[in-house]
């Protein structure tokens, strides 16, 4: 199996649109370590809490309801790649949660924007492993009927991601 992205079943295009939504995002916060775009601290992470409960989580659960189930009834629930979905999952919520304490509590500026590009390299590199890795191998193991089934649920569902 390629590394690269290949053609996009397109019942996953709605998982793929929320992917741009999420790099947009991640992008926020190196614009704003960069200086080219600043930004206060607790404001963004606060944006991104927001982002996160209000739309990635609703990906991420997607993901796990949806394309993950008939994945491992097909591989394995042990398969590397369905062990490494939910073990980025489970970081990027971590981060999400270190975001919203960083939010409400009062970490110095230095750690919250430690936290924020933590945020950042994590969904930028998740976002590249799905594209690359987890569809692709979804998309190879899942048969037509499946793939149906999926589409048809996340259309029903609506887009997670609003851009």
């Amino acid at each position: 199996m390629s590394n690269s992205p290949v053609r996009r079943d397109p019942r996953l295009i709605p998982l793929s649109h929320d992917h741009h939504v999420a790099l947009f995002r991640a992008r926020e916060v190196v614009l704003a370590v960069d200086g080219v775009q600043p930004r206060d601290a607790r404001e963004l992470a606060g944006t991104l809490v927001v982002f996160f409960d209000a739309e990635l989580a609703r990906h991420f659960e997607a993901e796990e309801r949806f394309l993950l189930p008939p994945f491992v009834a097909r591989v394995g629930a042990e398969h590397p790649l369905a062990v490494e979905l939910l073990r980025q999952h489970a970081e990027i919520r971590a981060l999400a949660a270190a975001l919203a304490e960083g939010a409400s509590e009062k970490p110095t500026e230095a750690e919250l924007w430690d936290r924020l590009k933590a945020w950042s390299t994590a969904i930028t590199a998740h976002v590249r492993w799905e594209e690359r890795q987890w569809f692709n191998a979804a998309q190879e193991a899942l048969t037509e009927d499946e793939m149906a089934v999926i589409g048809a649920a996340l259309q029903r569902e609506g887009p997670s991601c609003r851009a």
